[in-house]
C-alpha cells in the first residue's frame, strides 16, 4: 500500500511539473537618468553650500560675549592700575576701592557642524563637483533639538537567602531630531526644494538599566550629545539619495520576472528560445546596449507572434494563462526599452483580464517601475 501511495505521489509531481509555468527572476543593471528636468538643460556641475542656520545666532552671542569680556577686562585693568598707583590719602579722598573683575555669563554654545565637512559629503553621481558653477545645492541645517526626556523608575523584586529584596531600576529615554532643508538652484534661476521630511521625524534613544537615578540621567545626556554630533550624517545620506534621484545619473539594479512554460503537452521551444534571448538582452543593457536591444527585439517578436495563436480553450498551446505571461514579458521589455506606446497597449490588455495571483503581483510591480521610468523619460523632453 505504501509503495502504491509513493508511486502515486511521484506520478502527480511529474504531471504538475510537466504542465506548470512560473516566473524566472533575471537581475540586471541599467543606467537611470535624472528625474528633474533641470538636470537635462546642459548642466553637468554642482556646487554644495551648507548653511548652518542655528549657528549664526550662537556665533553672534559668542562674539558679543567676547567683546564684553574684553571691555570689562580693560576697564578692570585700568581701575586696578589707578588703585595700585594711588596713595592711601588719594584712595580715601577719591573713594577708591580695589576693583573686582565681574564677567558676564558665557552663552550656551551648541555643537556646530563643520560646513566644509558637510559640503564634502554631498555627492551627485554623473555630475562634477565645482566651486560656484552649475547647480547650487543649498543644504540648510536647522537647530538640533531633543524632547520627551524621561527618567523611568521601575521596581525589581528578588529573593535572596529567603529574604525579599526590592530594588529600584532606572533608565532614561528621549527623542532627538535635526531638520534639514534642500534647495537646488539652476543657473537660469529655476529651483527645486525639498523639506527632507524624514529629518523632521524624532529619533528615539534610550539607555540601559542602572541602579542609580543620576547614572541614567548622565547617560541619556551623553547619548543626546553624541546624537548632536552625528545625527546630521544620517540626514545627509537622505539628502544624497534625494539629490541622486532628482539629478543623478546612476547605474541601478533592476529585476524582471520572465514567464516561462514547463510542459510537454505542446512544443514551447520558441518561447524557451525567446526567454534565453531576453535574459541575455537584459543583462547586456548597460555594457552593450546595441546588442541588448537586438536580442530583446528578437525575443519581443517571438512573443508577439505566439500571442496571435491565443485560444481561450484551456488545453490550447497559448491559452489564457500563457497569454497573460507573454503580455508580462512584452510589458517588461517595452518598459526597459522605452517603448511607451506599447507599454500603454499591454497595460490596457492586462487591466482587462482576470489575472492569476502571480501575474497580478508582477503586473503591480512593473507598474511601479513604469511610473518612475516614464517620468524620467518625459523629463528629458521637457
Amino acid at each position: 500500500m505504501k509503495l502504491l501511495f509513493g508511486s502515486f505521489l511521484i506520478f502527480m509531481v511529474l504531471i504538475i511539473s510537466s504542465c506548470g509555468s512560473s516566473y524566472k527572476a533575471v537581475a540586471f543593471k541599467k543606467m537611470r537618468t535624472p528625474l528633474n528636468p533641470l538636470a537635462h538643460k546642459g548642466v553637468n556641475e554642482y556646487t554644495p553650500v551648507a548653511h548652518i542656520e542655528y549657528a549664526q545666532q550662537a556665533l553672534l552671542a559668542r562674539e558679543h560675549y567676547n567683546r564684553e569680556v574684553q571691555k570689562r577686562t580693560k576697564e578692570y585693568e585700568e581701575a586696578l592700575k589707578r588703585y595700585n598707583e594711588a596713595t592711601i590719602v588719594e584712595r580715601i579722598t577719591q573713594g577708591l576701592v580695589k576693583p573686582e573683575l565681574i564677567l558676564p555669563e558665557a552663552p550656551f554654545m551648541p555643537y556646530i557642524i563643520n560646513s566644509a565637512e558637510l559640503e564634502n559629503k554631498i555627492n551627485i553621481e554623473g555630475m562634477q563637483k565645482s566651486t560656484g558653477n552649475g547647480l547650487m545645492v543649498n543644504v540648510y541645517v536647522e537647530d538640533f533639538q531633543y524632547s520627551k526626556l524621561t527618567i523611568n523608575d521601575t521596581v525589581k523584586k528578588s529573593v535572596k537567602d529567603g529574604v525579599e529584596q526590592i530594588d529600584s531600576i532606572y533608565s532614561a529615554s528621549a527623542e532627538v531630531f535635526q531638520p534639514l532643508r534642500l534647495k537646488v538652484v539652476a543657473p537660469n534661476g529655476e529651483s527645486y526644494s525639498n523639506q527632507i521630511t524624514t529629518s523632521r521625524k524624532p529619533k528615539k534613544i534610550s539607555t540601559q538599566n542602572f541602579y542609580t537615578r543620576h547614572k541614567a540621567e548622565n547617560k541619556i545626556y551623553e547619548l543626546i550629545h553624541k546624537e548632536e554630533q552625528n545625527l546630521y550624517l544620517s540626514n545627509v545620506t537622505t539628502v544624497n539619495r534625494v539629490l541622486n534621484d532628482q539629478f543623478g545619473t546612476q547605474l541601478v539594479s533592476y529585476t524582471v520576472h520572465l514567464f516561462q512554460v514547463n510542459s510537454d503537452k505542446h512544443d514551447y521551444s520558441d518561447l524557451k528560445q525567446a526567454n534565453i534571448l531576453a535574459q541575455i538582452g537584459f543583462k547586456q543593457l548597460h555594457e552593450n546596449p546595441n546588442k541588448a536591444y537586438e536580442n530583446l527585439a528578437q525575443a519581443y517578436g517571438i512573443w508577439k507572434a505566439a500571442l496571435k495563436e491565443h485560444d481561450s480553450y484551456k488545453k490550447a498551446r497559448i491559452n489564457d494563462k500563457v497569454k497573460q505571461g507573454l503580455l508580462i514579458n512584452l510589458l517588461a521589455t517595452a518598459t526597459f526599452t522605452d517603448n511607451w506606446t506599447e507599454v500603454v497597449e499591454f497595460n490596457t490588455l492586462l487591466e482587462n483580464m482576470k489575472l492569476t495571483g502571480a501575474t497580478t503581483t508582477e503586473f503591480r510591480r512593473l507598474k511601479t517601475i513604469q511610473n518612475d521610468l516614464k517620468k524620467r523619460h518625459d523629463a528629458i523632453r521637457n
